[in-house]
Formats: C-alpha cells, sequence, structure tokens
C-alpha cells in the first residue's frame, strides 16, 4: 500500500521496452530491479502483459446503472417497489409476532 504523499515513478514505453528487452535476453528481473530501482515484481507485471494481453481486460463491476436499463427493465423494477405504507404494515405485523411469541400469546 502506497504510503500518502508518495511520489512513483514512471517509465515512458521506450524504457519498459529496454527493460524488457534485457529481461528476455538473460538478465534476471532481480537484477534489473536493482539496476533499475524497481520491484522485479513489476518487470515480470509488464512481462505478463506483454505476453498475455487478453488477462489484461478490466471488467466493469457491480450491477446495471439505472440510465443504462432500458425502459421495459426500469419500469418492471419501479413497478416491482413495495409501497411504503405496505412495508410499514408488515414490519408492525412482524414485531407483535414476535412479542407474542415471547410472552405465549396469539395474534389475531
Amino acid at each position: 500500500m502506497a504510503l500518502k504523499g508518495q511520489k512513483f515513478m514512471h517509465f515512458t514505453d521506450e524504457e519498459r521496452n529496454e527493460i524488457l528487452n534485457k529481461h528476455l535476453q538473460g538478465y534476471s528481473a532481480r537484477y534489473l530491479g536493482e539496476m533499475y530501482g524497481i520491484s522485479r515484481k513489476t518487470i515480470e507485471t509488464w512481462k505478463q502483459k506483454i505476453l498475455h494481453p487478453e488477462k489484461n481486460i478490466v471488467k466493469p463491476r457491480g450491477g446495471p446503472k439505472e440510465k443504462d436499463l432500458t425502459k421495459e427493465v426500469h419500469n418492471e423494477v419501479k413497478d416491482s417497489e413495495v409501497p411504503l405504507d405496505q412495508k410499514l404494515e408488515h414490519n408492525l405485523q412482524l414485531q407483535l409476532a414476535n412479542k407474542a411469541s415471547m410472552v405465549g400469546f396469539k395474534t389475531f
């Protein structure tokens, strides 16, 4: 995890390609990391991104946004919502049933 205010090194594409070419020529990632002041895992990550570009796809997270829903789906979701007064009445019935079960009385 990065520290507050930490500055990161940025490498140009040419610098990355140079480092990766040296790695492919036989230099170890550890040696190159010490030489350029970066982690060996960074070099290995760069290498994997080039060798396996299909794994670099970022998948969207979360559900569909309201703006992405079609009108039909949006209306279905909206219609399926229970009105607030029905939710409150149902919640009150559950509370009464819970109290009655603790005391031993039956609700009507």
